[in-house]
């Protein structure tokens, strides 16, 4: 028990204490030799009444040797070989060593404090990341903590970063063009061609650039686009550069200010002098060019009208007023006629068109007594219809003509004259024989000349060609050779003679 009191008394003051703000080392053994708190250590340890307790100065001197001897050979640790600063090096403090104690400071330089009285931390090269709420960049080597990271300046100019990107980690750079964020650039309509709301990628806010439309475009015509001003990039709307532009042969459209283009149709219409035609406008026509198919709209009058004198079913345009008519490609006013046959004629109409043919008044032969004949043995042409300047004009045909032909008889060559009647004025046609249907003789087909009696008569002949006709022969006068009465003038044949 006496070896146990004087290994706790020994222990005790090597005892290490430390307050809130220091640590407070002092002397002991290493680790082979016993610590205990002083505090740990009660009356029941040391018996002062045991039989065994120290009783003279002699046995405490024997314990005392004893102890030396012991310790002898395990090499004890003297105060000059103990690192009083071991604990604070530990916590990466300063150490300041009073006597026989080390009471740890501040963190050392390139460390600091997580936690008061704590281990000490490295602080961090620039891109480590690190906590300017709680540390105000004491984290930090360079003493600056900015977006987060360890950063190599205070990085506080407009539109800098120092974690912009894993490259310029740490470094503080522009912020990338396009980003803001820390929100230093207002965002201001592009009319102003002020900010964008983001930076430049040079430190500073980007403004809208020369691809930015600040005033827009507008109709200053049906047919022309004032072309929309785009922003100078500095910060100003240039208007100056805004121009004019011809929107032919499209429309300029109010909602947009700006020319169609491209395949045309209902919501990108043709202007006023073009048509559409399969998606391509082109320029209207002309009076007289061919408007089929197109309609109105085709026409730079407004009215395509069908040529219906003919029947190629062909339009063309013509003047919105008067009333025209189309034909052949050209346009003529309300009641012009052209003829549309030898005897018939069309008028266009108000309603633009040529109607139906009008027949001129004599249309077929009429029988008509020829001069210095008694009988129609004659006939009058139909009328002639032909296309003055005025317009169609039915010509009628006053002179009669009388029915007559020549034929050449076998045996002769010498061309005999016959005159034949016309019979009907319901078929007012010249006869070109005076034998009927049965090849009977008509002698009342042969025409009088002077008086209503009878001076020609029907006579049958074969001609060169060998066809068999009845031509009109005079009547012969008295001593000539006859066969029927119906030969001679006198109406007798006697005798074969003609009386």
């Amino acid at each position: 028990m006496r070896k146990l009191f004087f290994i706790v008394l020994f222990a005790f003051f090597f005892f290490v204490s430390c307050d809130d703000d220091n640590k407070k080392i002092v002397l002991n053994n290493d680790s082979d030799n016993a610590i205990a708190d002083v505090d740990a250590v009660d009356d029941s340890d040391v018996d002062v009444n045991d039989s065994d307790s120290i009783t003279d100065d002699s046995e405490i001197d024997d314990v005392d040797s004893e102890v030396q001897d012991s310790d002898a050979d395990e090499n004890p640790v003297l105060d000059e070989d103990i690192d009083l600063c071991i604990q604070c090096e530990y916590d990466n403090r300063e150490c300041e060593i009073t006597g026989d104690m080390a009471v740890c400071g501040d963190c050392k330089n390139g460390y600091y404090e997580i936690e008061a009285g704590g281990k000490c931390e490295l602080k961090g090269e620039n891109g480590s990341d690190c906590d300017l709420a709680v540390f105000a960049g004491d984290d930090c080597k360079s003493g600056f903590c900015v977006d987060s990271v360890c950063c190599n300046s205070v990085c506080d100019g407009l539109c800098e970063g120092c974690n912009v990107d894993e490259v310029f980690r740490g470094t503080c750079s522009p912020v990338a063009a396009g980003n803001d964020p820390d929100n230093e650039c207002d965002e201001e309509a592009a009319s102003t061609c002020g900010k964008t709301g983001a930076c430049d990628g040079a430190g500073a806010c980007q403004l809208y650039d020369s691809s930015t439309i600040c005033t827009a475009a507008s109709c200053s015509s049906l047919t022309s686009s004032l072309g929309a001003a785009y922003c100078d990039g500095a910060g100003s709307c240039d208007n100056a550069s805004a121009s004019t532009i011809n929107c032919s042969p499209y429309e300029c459209s109010n909602d947009t200010g700006t020319c169609g283009g491209g395949i045309c149709d209902l919501s990108n219409p043709c202007n006023s002098s073009y048509f559409c035609n399969e998606g391509t406008c082109e320029l209207k026509r002309a009076v007289g060019q061919e408007c089929t198919g197109f309609g109105d709209d085709a026409c730079a009058t407004g009215t395509c009208v069908l040529d219906d004198f003919n029947s190629d079913a062909k339009s063309y345009c013509v003047p919105a007023s008067p009333v025209s008519c189309s034909k052949d490609a050209w346009y003529y006013a309300a009641n012009y006629s052209f003829c549309s046959s030898s005897t018939s004629y069309k008028k266009c109409g108000n309603d633009a068109s040529w109607g139906a043919a009008v027949n001129c008044p004599n249309t077929e032969k009429r029988a008509c007594i020829p001069t210095g004949w008694a009988t129609k043995a004659g006939y009058l042409s139909a009328d002639n219809c032909t296309d003055e300047s005025t317009g169609a004009v039915c010509n009628e045909d006053t002179t009669c003509q009388s029915c007559s032909s020549k034929y050449t008889l076998a045996g002769t060559i010498t061309p005999v004259a016959s005159v034949y009647n016309v019979i009907s004025e319901d078929n007012p046609t010249c006869r070109i024989s005076c034998l009927d249907r049965m090849g009977t003789l008509n002698h009342a087909w042969c025409a009088s000349t002077k008086s209503t009696s009878s001076t020609h008569f029907c006579s049958s002949v074969k001609t060169t060609i060998g066809t068999t006709v009845g031509i009109c022969i005079r009547k012969y006068g008295s001593g000539v050779s006859c066969t029927l009465g119906e030969q001679c003038l006198s109406g007798v044949c006697k005798l074969g003679k003609c009386l």
